[in-house]
């Protein structure tokens, strides 16, 4: 028995009945090819989940139109020639007895001429405060063409053998922007007062329903409160979901946000479980219609706890299952610490370098058909790891799950390396979960793990390894400045973990994200804190997402104890009293500075010489041993390897 009374229980959604009450939210993930069309990795990505037990895959936005496209390897369904590919992916999902619907999406002005093609379509000529490009504003025939694709791409979605269609009119696009006083000033019947933003919406749902089928199953994604001064709230799209409800929509999925405060659509860590549950129970309360609820919903009794209090009829997940594609099956067996669980850290969402997407804690993630015949390794080798920080772990989970005989030896008293250190910051305790994690599945799977002991060439002939990993991690580094000695001077590391007393006054020498966490942590214990960076902004290459940023430099920023940044400049000389430094506009002295905290950065850490391996070993030196890095850089090259071993 797994103790949750209604998450796996079936539900019915129109015509179509859905095993349980989980939905894999829909994700754009890049996977399709540049001209829109399904590969064999976008529907390799949904059979994972599908085979993880989830009851409804939402399938990523598709585009209608090609001046709605909005991201590079958008899916698209504008012509009847991407039906026989998508028809493969809905027939091998369906094959688990999981259902999937299409999400149909016009992104209007949230996007670019290099992508639409031309000047982006609009309700108004208002430029998306994100993309600042100038929209032209929809004429009546634009309407009626935008109307007229999403009717036909429900109707291809069927014939591609979708159990049903999700209008996307959240999160800023095209649907919402008609639908918000924020974005729309129009004046005719598409524009005025809430009745006119939503009729495009209305006709759109009553155009699918006949022409797709009465009962072909129509949900509509919505954002119920924008959270912009001026735009759609709560109160509104309570009638907007009965409008809804009076012209046959069979479900509404509650989100929240537009670009301008993507925060709320993505929460990063720093923000609670659930976000925008409530939403979803403001909005239940005025329909009848099953509602999901979404927002950081990660773990199975919350989730169903969110369903017995009646807030919502399904839940959503996301980034759970780029984590852990199995979460619904290993919460149906009990097993719930078994789940690999989703950081928040949201660097799956990072698109500005990324365009496909991925997970910093699932190497699998978009390999799924790749890593397929990888499960068990040819031949057993006896393993050895030195180090036992995440990268560490991660070497030692996939090689003993792959059949190998696996050694690992911390010289410290605990596992975790330097993540121990970065959960310690206001927002950033989830960072222990994955290591929780690892642990667990380092003693399920058996490897033999030695605490409080440092590596040695002795130590390492005595295991006699065929295959070691060296995972020593970093250490900080210390500039090269005069009184960088003094005894009132410490590192960030031993500030984080309380080894070091800093006065009331204090400047941290460095502003990355390891100076701005540990500001942040001080300005929590009560300290006054200066950060003085040497570049033109803090954060900068920090490799840190954006909404995390942003919720951090607010902190900062706190007017009843805000953190002075000091940016271009350079500390030249560090006294008992006070620090010197120097910018643009010459040196000065700061007085009164009680203590110096030096997060400058990381260096590699290899203690033992790699010339003292055994002879005819294979050695692979990943994650900071090899060079300072993130939390995804280190998971990835430690399982990139132990893959191909």
């Amino acid at each position: 028995m797994n103790g949750f009374h209604l998450l796996f229980s079936p539900i019915q959604i129109g015509s179509m009945e859905v095993r349980n009450r989980i939905v894999m939210a829909p994700m754009t993930s890049g996977y399709s090819t540049l001209d829109g069309y399904a590969t064999p990795t976008l529907a390799d990505f949904y059979l994972a989940r599908a085979r993880g037990g989830v009851g409804l895959i939402t399938c990523e936005s598709c585009y209608v139109d090609k001046g709605g496209k909005g991201f590079v390897g958008h899916l698209a369904l504008d012509h009847d020639q991407y039906i026989p590919r998508l028809a493969q992916l809905t027939a091998s999902v369906r094959a688990t007895g999981a259902r999937i619907v299409l999400q149909l999406i016009h992104c209007g002005r949230q996007t670019t001429p290099a992508l639409c093609g031309g000047q982006p379509l609009a309700p108004s000529p208002i430029p998306c405060p994100v993309l600042r490009e100038m929209p032209r504003e929809a004429s009546l025939d634009d309407i009626e063409h935008v109307i007229e694709a999403f009717v036909k791409a429900a109707q291809r979605a069927r014939a591609a053998g979708f159990d049903g269609v999700e209008v996307h009119a959240a999160h800023g696009y095209l649907i919402n922007q008609f639908l918000s006083p924020y974005s729309n000033k129009r004046t005719d019947a598409y524009g005025g007062d809430l009745w006119g933003r939503t009729r495009i919406l209305l006709e759109i749902v009553s155009g699918i329903k006949q022409a797709a089928g009465a009962d072909y199953p129509v949900s509509c994604r919505i954002s119920a409160d924008e959270f912009v001064e001026g735009g759609l709230t709560l109160s509104d799209t309570r009638i907007v979901a009965r409008w809804l409800e009076n012209v046959g929509l069979d479900a509404v999925s509650v989100s929240g946000g537009v670009y301008e405060s993507a925060y709320r659509i993505v929460p990063p860590m720093d923000v609670g479980p659930g976000s925008l549950v409530d939403l979803a129970s403001g909005i239940k309360e005025a329909v009848t219609l099953p509602v999901f609820a979404v927002a950081g919903i990660h773990d199975p009794a919350f989730a169903d706890r969110i369903l017995v209090e009646g807030k919502a009829d399904m839940v959503a997940l996301g980034r759970a299952l780029l984590a852990d594609p199995e979460w619904p099956e290993k919460a149906r067996q009990g097993e719930t610490r078994r789940i690999r669980p989703c950081l928040y850290c949201n660097h799956c969402r990072n698109r500005a370098v990324r365009p496909k997407i991925n997970c910093a804690v699932n190497y699998q993630t978009g390999r799924e058909a790749e890593l397929a015949s990888c499960r068990r390794a040819g031949q057993a080798k006896k393993v050895l790891i030195i180090g036992g920080g995440i990268s560490g772990m991660a070497a030692a989970c996939i090689s003993a799950e792959r059949g190998h005989q696996v050694s690992l030896i911390e010289s410290s008293g605990q596992l975790g390396g330097n993540l121990l250190l970065a959960a310690i910051p206001p927002g950033r305790s989830r960072m222990l979960r994955i290591i929780d994690f690892f642990k667990d599945e380092l003693a399920r799977l058996g490897v033999d793990v030695t605490l409080n002991t440092p590596i040695s060439p002795e130590m390492i002939r005595k295991q006699s390894p065929e295959v070691i990993f060296v995972a020593t991690g970093a250490q900080p580094l210390v500039p090269d400045i005069p009184g960088i000695g003094g005894t009132n001077v410490h590192l960030a590391t031993e500030v984080l973990k309380g080894e070091s007393d800093v006065g009331k006054y204090v400047v941290v020498l460095g502003g990355g994200l390891v100076g701005l966490e540990t500001a942040d942590t001080l300005r929590e214990r009560g300290k006054a804190v200066i950060i003085v960076e040497q570049r033109p902004q803090v954060g900068a290459g920090a490799q840190v997402e954006a909404n995390f940023q942003k919720f951090l430099l607010r902190r900062l920023a706190r007017t009843d104890q805000p953190v002075l940044i000091m940016t271009s400049t350079e500390v030249k000389e560090i006294g008992p009293d006070h620090v010197t430094v120097k910018s643009a506009a010459g040196e000065k002295t700061l007085p009164g500075i009680d203590s110096v905290v030096i997060a400058a950065g990381f260096k590699s850490s290899i203690p033992v010489s790699l010339n003292a391996m055994p002879p005819g070993c294979d050695v692979h030196v990943i994650g900071d041993a090899d060079q300072p890095r993130t939390l995804f850089e280190a998971i990835h090259s430690a399982a990139q390897i132990a893959y191909a071993m």
